[in-house]
């Protein structure tokens, strides 16, 4: 390879001083990368209650939601296109009351099907869609003992 052609008609010190600006851009393009890459990982959110809420596929990986009352998991937003699969998962954790949990109908439950989240307990509803319809969607529900 002869490094000399990107460099035509550019004199010895001229094109030293230009490699050395050249692998010096490099280098911190790649400190910026590292530092992109080493904060790549689960995020995690918290939504704020309400009775009734739409699972967001496109939101963090894990969402937190503190239940004061009874919760509805009415719907699910963003489902990746056929042929690809989407996670989230729910972190739900009951006030000190028991919290009914009612879900799409649509959804396939793994296991057993979840009814509430017990009081000052924390559960967490893993949802994983592997289709575009609400037909696609699994849940799978887990609470602490």
């Amino acid at each position: 390879m002869n490094s000399g052609k990107c460099f035509f008609g550019i004199g010895t010190k001229e094109r030293q001083a230009l490699k050395l600006q050249l692998l010096c851009e490099i280098q911190s393009a790649i400190a910026a990368l590292g530092a992109v890459v080493a904060n790549l990982g689960p995020t995690v959110e918290a939504i704020a209650y309400a009775a009734s809420i739409d699972v967001d596929f496109d939101g963090a990986d894990y969402q937190t939601i503190a239940l004061t009352g009874d919760i509805d998991l009415n719907a699910s937003l963003n489902r990746p296109v056929a042929g690809r699969a989407k996670s989230v998962a729910l972190v739900l954790t009951a006030d000190g009351s028991d919290r009914a949990l009612t879900y799409n109908a649509n959804w396939t439950v793994i296991g057993t099907a979840p009814t509430q989240v017990t009081a000052s307990k924390t559960g967490i509803v893993s949802l994983t869609a592997i289709g575009p319809n609400e037909t696609d969607v699994l849940i799978v529900y887990q609470e602490e003992p």
